[in-house]
């Protein structure tokens, strides 16, 4: 017998899961699939919210704390918050903004300097079609480019 039945085991699932279970509860989670998680760019996106939702500002905000506390007992602590987005860029060199995200990721300045930089081993990944993305979105940024070859062996 359970006290808790989750249903997907993407983000939310899990964190509802883990969250009961920190609680005392008995928890089954039921899914199909990987989640979305394997797919995620590892950034969050929270939508404000609307009088009609039942989720308060304060229980938004206690939510992405629990988040941020789990992330960072992982080892992979976030950024950021409720109420506030940053500008980050994409993998393809647009602008994209959001709430939450990895220490890793840094929020792109409107100017300044910044180079990018890739490996001739990721044929995907192109540092000049990002460059000349993300000049046209900020164009008072210098940007430049590198591609470096790992070596044998190398990470």
């Amino acid at each position: 017998m359970y006290d808790s039945v989750v249903i997907g085991q993407g983000l939310s699932g899990l964190l509802a899961a883990i969250w009961a279970a920190e609680q005392g509860k008995k928890v089954a989670l039921v899914a199909k699939g990987t989640g979305k998680i394997l797919q995620s760019s590892g950034v969050l996106e929270l939508y404000p919210l609307k009088r009609e939702n039942k989720i308060s500002k304060g229980m938004m905000e206690e939510a992405v704390q629990k988040f941020k506390k789990l992330t960072n007992e992982l080892g992979y602590p976030y950024s950021g918050n409720a109420n506030k987005t940053i500008p980050i860029v994409t993998g393809a060199g647009y602008i994209k903004n959001t709430n939450l995200y990895p220490l890793t990721v840094k929020p792109i300045p409107n100017e300044g300097h910044i180079v990018i930089v890739g490996f001739h081993e990721i044929m995907d990944f192109q540092p000049n079609y990002v460059k000349g993305n993300l000049q046209t979105e900020r164009p008072n940024l210098k940007i430049d480019t590198i591609t470096v070859r790992l070596e044998k062996g190398g990470r």
